[in-house]
């Protein structure tokens, strides 16, 4: 039996638990443009799509994410792409409403982002509220604001 993937874990919390609220949430925009190559690899990822479907979907209705590169050499990650919704902090999701990609790995949620702590995690995540860079899209798909 093969291991639940992130994606199938999340459908499964969502099921149980329920997401975030109603209306779109709001963003501010700011920090640096987004890496084009972190882009291109959400966007060609058929499961990056399929979630953020479901972070476009009513319930979160996320519009907006920080996309940007990550480094945590300590724990092996030199160069990650971070894909982090803008979404309220009462979102039962909230903390692992985005990805990293790691080599050969794919995309993992941010709940499993190796920080020191669970408030480290929490900032990582409010980077998609305070620093937007990107819309999300219905399509699941992801774009430097225009």
């Amino acid at each position: 039996m093969r291991p639940p993937t992130a994606f199938a874990t999340l459908a499964i919390a969502v099921a149980l638990a329920g997401c975030g609220g109603e209306g779109e949430v709001s963003f501010k925009e700011g920090g640096p443009p987004p890496p084009p190559q972190c882009i291109e690899r959400w966007n060609a990822d058929q499961a990056a799509l399929e979630l953020g479907k479901h972070f476009y979907s009513p319930g979160h209705d996320l519009r907006a994410a920080h996309v940007a590169r990550i480094n945590l050499p300590n724990a092996g990650l030199r160069n990650a792409c971070l894909v982090v919704a803008a979404a309220r902090e009462s979102d039962s999701e909230y903390g692992t409403i985005g990805q990293f990609s790691t080599a050969g790995a794919g995309w993992l949620l941010i709940n499993q982002l190796p920080v020191a702590s669970q408030q480290e995690r929490l900032e990582v995540q409010r980077r998609g509220s305070q620093q937007a860079n990107a819309e999300l899209r219905e399509d699941g798909s992801i774009a430097p604001f225009r």
